[in-house]
This record gives structure tokens, sequence and C-alpha cells, in this order.
């Protein structure tokens, strides 16, 4: 099935909507990890200020999207074919045969319905793909209210898309909305899945971007450390998702300009990277690095020691 699920580093993976590891974030489909930390300590330390262009360049906020990075022909092949379904269903023998049968009837109904909820998700993926997240949310938004009337309001379906539809709302700058669809999805997936999950630390971590998105840091600090958490159960305290857990935490640390507790989280960050076999020249090892160094110096500075 078509489903775009979970949630990625607010700067410490691609910018572009993008994945999670497979041995992490499993979703409907398979995905890569791919990574690429940004410095963001210039943006958030009081007195430093970046230029215009400077700030334009900053990367903004991206989520966890399991497989929107990795989708291929054969994907949206299938993803054209329900739609195409959906349009022109054609009946069956057995339709044909049961069309007086109340219950016959209701099952095709059914089944039709679950088809359709099923191509407007297919076609949010096409649009999110594509960049195109007003029209992905509206998909969302019908696949949403299909599924949650034929499947229900706690099935892991109607999670999902509720999922989808607070990622594209956080893309939006949407942030209110954006926050009540993440947590209704954190609600079913906790009732369906358990706390331990990574589906589950994959939501914690979206509901964290969306918070820093609308300036509540202090709860974008407490859902990065609760993905943190878990993913230390989910896949041991060296695996770097945990790092880039900390690098989201230390993110946020300096925006808040809290600026030693960022300190310490770029620091566990570091260390849980050369922990889990990455080398130096690795872009989110340098980049960790050089937040580092430059939080070193400006702690120095305040320090009045330079």
């Amino acid at each position: 099935m078509v489903l775009l699920e979970s949630m990625n580093d607010q700067k410490s993976f691609a910018d572009e909507a993008v994945v999670c590891s497979p041995s992490t974030m499993k979703g409907d489909a398979p995905s890569d990890a791919t990574a690429s930390s940004t410095s963001s300590v210039a943006t958030s330390v009081g007195s430093l200020e970046l230029s215009e262009h400077e700030q334009e360049d900053t990367p903004k906020p991206f989520f966890i999207m399991d497989w929107l990075d990795k989708i291929d022909s054969r994907a949206l092949e299938k993803a054209q074919q329900i739609l195409q379904i959906t349009k022109t269903p054609k009946k069956s023998k057995s339709e044909n045969t049961n069309a007086n049968d109340p219950t016959a009837a209701s099952n095709t109904f059914l089944r039709r319905s679950i088809s359709m909820g099923n191509g407007w998700n297919a076609k949010g993926l096409q649009r999110a793909q594509d960049g195109n997240w007003n029209d992905a949310c509206r998909c969302w938004r019908n696949a949403l209210e299909i599924r949650s009337q034929c499947l229900g309001e706690g099935h892991i379906d109607t999670a999902n898309t509720a999922n989808n539809i607070g990622i594209a709302l956080g893309k939006l700058n949407r942030i209110s909305e954006a926050i009540v669809y993440l947590q209704q999805a954190l609600e079913i997936r906790i009732h369906h899945f358990g706390r331990v999950n990574s589906q589950v630390a994959a939501t914690y971590h979206n509901l964290g971007n969306v918070f820093v998105q609308g300036g509540r840091l202090e709860e974008a600090v407490t859902c990065f450390y609760e993905s943190k958490q878990l993913q230390e159960k989910l896949v041991g305290p060296h695996h770097v998702e945990v790092a880039r857990s900390y690098v989201s935490m230390g993110h946020t640390y300096a925006q808040a300009n809290q600026l030693q507790d960022a300190r310490e989280a770029y620091g566990d960050a570091l260390y849980v990277f050369q922990r889990s076999g990455l080398l130096p020249d690795n872009l989110e090892v340098m980049t960790v690095s050089e937040d580092i160094q430059e939080l070193d110096s400006i702690l120095l500075l305040q320090q009045g020691k330079v």
C-alpha cells in the first residue's frame, strides 16, 4: 500500500522530504538513511546575527518520510492503477450475481471505498513528491475521511494518513493544525503498537520539528528526547539514529540560546556517531564537529577567556 510515514531530523538529515533507516523506521515500503547535517549554531546565538542572504540559505526543518524519496516507477504505476480502478470500477461476476444481496452490496461498497481511500493516498504521495504540499494535503484529507469511516478512527492506516497530513501542514507552516494531526497519529500508533516502536519514535520526532517551527522549543526538546529514548531501546545507544536525535536537541537548545545544553547534546551526538562506526570525513560527523567548535568559541567569548 502507498503510505508515507514517520519523521526525520530537524537539520541532521537531507533537506528533501525523506528518509529513515530501514532498520529503525519501518513503514509500508523500504527506505535508505540519507543524512546531511547543517550547522545551526550561528543562526540561534544571541548576539550573532546572520546576513539576510545567509538567513535565506538556512535550511528549514523537515521530516522523516518513510519512502517518499525512494519511490520508483513501479510504485507510481501501482498508484495510477489504484486511481484508475477508483474512477472506473468493474463489476465482478459475484457482484452481478449478488446484486440483490444487501450483505454482498455492503461488502462491495466497502471494498470500493477502501480502494478510493488508497487512491487518494497515492495521489497525495505523488503531489508531495512534486513538492505540492497544498494539493497533497487535500488528497490526504479525502483519504483520511474515507479511512476513518471505512476502517475506523483507530485503524493504523488512519494514523498513517493523519501523520501525512501533519507533515504536509508542517511544510506549509500551519503549526497548530499540524500538531493536532500528528498527535492523533501518535495516539493511534501508541495504542496499536505500544510506546516502544519505531513509528512512535518517528512521530515524536515529527512533533518536535513542528514545535520548533512554532517556537515552542521546550516542547520540541521533550519530543526529541522521547524519540531518542525510544531509539535507544529499539536500536541500541550507539546507533546513528540516536546521534541524530541528539543533533536535533542540540539545534533546538542553540535556538533557545541554551548554549551549554546545546554543547552537551552536540558532544553526545559526536560520541555516538563515532561509536556507530562513522569515519571523521563523514558529513554528519564533520558538521557536528564544526558545531562544537563554533559553540566552544562562543562560550569562551562569553566567559571572557578570548
